[in-house]
């Protein structure tokens, strides 16, 4: 049984999770919580989530009729779940897409991960913006 569905089971059941589950469930929504939407106008399809540090973690790409593409960022994210918990990729996918679906108002059609060098770009634009305000 995949861990969306333990988790769905836990909330409807009030059954605990298992230690490693509770683990990852708490690494994920940590992960996502408390970050900054930002919008560049050079790229008008993309909704990034950055956390306050500037780092970039999450990409809503609209694909068609508000439907969206996830990107996650894979290094200290999709990479960490992987290697330290042994997830295959799947579940990982399902997992942050249903975490992230029930936290953010996107009609998500798929989950990638993605390195975090293809979106520096908008780290470093989201820095000097932010460098700018103060």
């Amino acid at each position: 049984m995949n861990l969306v569905r333990r988790y769905k089971i836990s909330k409807t059941l009030t059954k605990p999770l298992s230690n490693v589950d509770n683990e990852i469930i708490n690494f994920i929504k940590l992960k996502i919580s408390n970050l900054i939407k930002y919008q560049d106008e050079g790229y008008p399809d993309s909704i990034f989530y950055l956390s306050l540090e500037g780092e970039w973690i999450l990409e809503f790409y609209e694909l068609e009729n508000q439907k969206y593409y996830l990107f996650i960022r894979y290094e200290e994210f999709w990479e960490y779940l992987h290697c330290k918990y042994s997830m295959v990729d799947k579940d990982i996918q399902d997992i942050l897409q249903y975490l992230v679906g029930l936290n953010f108002d996107y009609n998500i059609d798929t989950t990638w991960k993605k390195i975090s060098y293809d979106s520096m770009w908008v780290e470093h634009t989201f820095k000097s913006n932010n460098q700018k305000l103060k």
